[in-house]
């Protein structure tokens, strides 16, 4: 497929998929193929853009592997903050841990299986991920999804330490403003900033909040064959459990009226996607469903992490095809932050990941 410079862009805000994203101000050219038909309406005050392709009626610019380069990745506006219907959709980078051998993470295909995916998926032919979060806004809630890794410096990863706080404070939101702290599952990535324990007792870093976590994983993670391996569940999860201050959820758990949870176990029992739904928009924040794009490629691919790789590839499958079917914007917390957000859409019989 071919690619040109579709649009050169010289306005404040670009439309992409229906809403308007704010962009830099200076020049920005976004790639997309050749088969896409560009129609554009001009106003006096905002210029936007409705990029439609030929094939499937997918909206929006659609990226493929290899298609473009990561120069020109990086100039295409990303945004940090999403609208779905009346709710907004915050990301925020806990920390960026050390890269590893892709190999070592997907173990069960070599490093020539990786080569058609390189270019997109790989950073420096290593695999990079983000410990990235997101907080919600939703009728007057603000809802964490996911609290990272947690401040450190952590050992296992070069003594790197977490800045979620810093990270939501920079974007308006201190920790006593957190009304919900919702875990998709409770690895030690996603529950790090649970709990205090620099003083004399164990405090919540978001005082004012009422956790929510999975029941199967909290079962799970509570056998006795099974805990001493979790020190993650003893420092973050059981002392807030002691306090009363967490529940612990099943499928299909209303959050806000916007807000549910849907089970897809796999990478642990009780996995859970937030779904969020306003005013005819969708939206849904998969934490470890995918944790990199080539998983999107190669859905059969499964990180070694996963408690059951069989209901991991049932659960990304199921998933991705209703998210491609609804429509739904897709936040990944794991991918890069300049293409964490996007949709799924298909292209001669694949499917692709679409960046907003």
């Amino acid at each position: 497929m071919k690619w040109l410079k579709a649009l050169r862009v010289g306005h404040p805000r670009i439309c992409l998929f229906g809403r308007s994203f704010s962009a830099p101000r200076t020049s920005t050219h976004i790639l997309c193929p050749q088969s896409i038909r560009i129609h554009h309406l001009h106003s006096t005050t905002t210029r936007h853009f409705h990029l439609h392709p030929t094939l499937n009626a997918v909206r929006g610019i659609l990226f493929t592997p290899k298609s473009i380069p990561t120069s020109a990745r990086r100039m295409i506006p990303m945004a940090d903050s999403i609208q779905v219907g009346n709710v907004e959709i915050v990301a925020v980078l806990d920390m960026i841990p050390p890269p590893r051998d892709p190999t070592i993470f997907i173990r069960d295909h070599p490093r020539e299986a990786w080569a058609p995916y390189e270019d997109e998926v790989l950073e420096n032919g290593l695999l990079q991920l983000y410990y990235g979060s997101f907080f919600v806004r939703s009728q007057g809630k603000i809802i964490l999804v996911d609290t990272g890794m947690g401040p450190g410096p952590h050992a296992h990863l070069e003594n790197r330490t977490g800045d979620l706080i810093g990270q939501m404070r920079a974007k308006g939101v201190a920790a006593e403003d957190v009304d919900i702290v919702i875990h998709t599952h409770l690895h030690p990535d996603h529950v790090g900033w649970n709990v205090d324990s620099s003083g004399d007792t164990d405090k919540p870093y978001f005082p004012g909040a009422q956790y929510l976590g999975p029941r199967k994983d909290w079962e799970h993670f509570m056998q006795p064959d099974v805990l001493p391996e979790a020190s993650h569940i003893s420092e973050n999860v059981i002392p807030l459990n002691d306090l009363g201050l967490i529940e612990f959820i099943d499928d299909g758990h209303n959050v806000t009226d916007e807000i549910t949870t849907l089970e897809t176990p796999g990478h642990t029992p009780g996995h859970q996607v937030i779904l969020i739904s306003s005013q005819g928009e969708k939206a849904a924040i998969i934490g470890d469903l995918i944790h990199n794009p080539v998983q999107i490629y190669e859905p059969d691919w499964c990180a070694f992490v996963d408690t059951s790789p069989e209901d991991t590839r049932r659960s990304r499958k199921a998933f991705m095809d209703r998210a491609e079917r609804e429509e739904m914007l897709v936040a990944a917390g794991h991918f890069h932050p300049d293409r964490h957000v996007g949709r799924f859409a298909r292209l001669e019989g694949r499917r692709y990941w679409q960046a907003v």
